[in-house]
């Protein structure tokens, strides 16, 4: 008759489950020590992933720009418009830039690229001694190629543009090699963040060629090696970044440090747009 009004519950006893301060603390200990050894390694590769991502960005708008510069005039090479052609030794320093033929340009380029000219004091002001981490006496852009004026785009990179026309020797052997480069119309060189560091090639700052045909060509690649090394294969071309230490460090490290870097742009875009160094 009691068999609706009993309960065994008294039967079980019950207790809370908890965690004691002990076992809490080793938990945030182990927690810590996992974050310390992983978070400096993913800052790493977020920062590589940001600076190619700006370069990739970068890449783009030039070659879009200079591409729509030949469809509106019309023409297949970039030194068959007269304001490109005519500036010529005419912007390769600062003190070039209030050259008639260069303003012709600049006015030219501003159609395509919205940008500002800084400059190349108030550029070099902001970069320490070493240069693009180079000695300055060797650096490209202070002394091989003039101190040459940035055009800042509105994202913030610099371009800084050397015009030079020169064509290979032998462009067909290229065309047989599979090479495209045929003639230059100038050095590119870009600074994925502007003023900001660590304004060292391979880094932020990377050198292309500009091909006659608005391609950009990145310094120690493919196309690179072909123009200024014609040979019948690349296994020893000493101007492909794959071969050369001078091109991006060793290709098999992941450490440039000492290197110049010029073939870095290379790298990373054979690579499949990657960092891995």
């Amino acid at each position: 008759k009691h068999l609706f009004s009993y309960s065994p519950i008294h039967l079980f006893t019950f207790k809370k489950a908890a965690f004691t301060l002990a076992e809490v603390l080793i938990t945030l200990a182990i927690i810590g020590v996992v974050a310390a050894l992983t978070l400096p390694t993913l800052i790493k590769n977020y920062k590589k992933q940001v600076y190619v991502n700006q370069l990739k960005a970068a890449y783009s708008t030039l070659e879009q720009g200079f591409k729509k510069m030949l469809a509106d005039e019309g023409v297949d090479s970039l030194w068959d418009i007269p304001e490109f052609a005519n500036a010529e030794g005419a912007c390769f320093s600062t003190w070039y830039y209030t050259h008639i033929n260069c303003v012709a340009l600049t006015n030219k380029l501003q159609k395509y690229f919205k940008f500002t000219i800084v400059p190349w004091e108030d550029v070099s002001s902001s970069w320490s001694d070493s240069l693009l981490g180079r000695p300055t006496q060797e650096s490209n852009i202070a002394m091989g190629y003039g101190e040459l004026s940035a055009f800042v785009l509105p994202n913030n990179f610099f371009v800084f543009l050397y015009i030079l026309h020169q064509g290979d020797l032998n462009p067909q052997l290229i065309k047989n090699l599979g090479g495209h480069l045929l003639e230059q119309a100038a050095y590119v060189f870009i600074d994925v963040n502007g003023y900001k560091g660590p304004n060292i090639y391979g880094r932020d700052i990377f050198s292309f060629l500009l091909g006659i045909d608005g391609n950009l060509y990145p310094v120690g690649g493919v196309d690179y090696a072909l123009f200024w090394t014609t040979e019948e294969s690349l296994a020893s071309n000493s101007s492909y970044w794959r071969n050369s230490n001078g091109f991006c460090g060793n290709p098999n490290s992941s450490n440039i440090d000492g290197a110049w870097g010029d073939g870095c742009a290379a790298r990373i875009i054979e690579n499949g747009w990657k960092m891995d160094y």
